[in-house]
């Protein structure tokens, strides 16, 4: 682990989780600490389609979960289950903007996290008004 990442990984909290633990369901109110980072290992988002089955989207190392729904203090569109043994840290929205100031790396990875989400969001969307 680099010097500049264990920086900003102090402010959050570290979480080695089995495989199939669940993270959050969809519907599930946001926690105080909901704000995930994925350091090793593989997360499964399933993203709700109206017409089908749910949209199997993969985090890998490196990836964000959690933040778009936690900035807006919303419930969990998705559930997000891990699917092999993983390293996580998890923070809070206050620790988590810590830890992007000191950190431009994670800032960068948080904005292409979200932007990768926003576009499979729009795809359903897109998908619910062709219906």
């Amino acid at each position: 682990m680099a010097v500049a990442e264990s920086a900003f990984l102090k402010y959050g909290e570290r979480m080695r989780v089995p495989s199939e633990y669940v993270l959050f369901r969809p519907g599930q109110p946001t926690e105080e600490k909901s704000v995930y980072y994925l350091i090793a290992g593989l997360v499964r988002l399933d993203v709700p389609r109206a017409s089908a089955a749910p949209f199997p989207y993969y985090v890998h190392p490196g990836g964000i979960l959690g933040l778009p729904e936690t900035l807006l203090r919303a419930q969990h569109p998705v559930a997000a289950v891990v699917k092999e043994r993983s390293l996580l840290y998890r923070w809070d929205l206050v620790s988590f903007f810590m830890a992007v100031d000191l950190s431009l790396d994670l800032a960068q990875r948080t904005f292409v996290g979200l932007s990768q989400m926003l576009r499979v969001l729009n795809a359903e969307s897109e998908e619910r008004e062709a219906l």
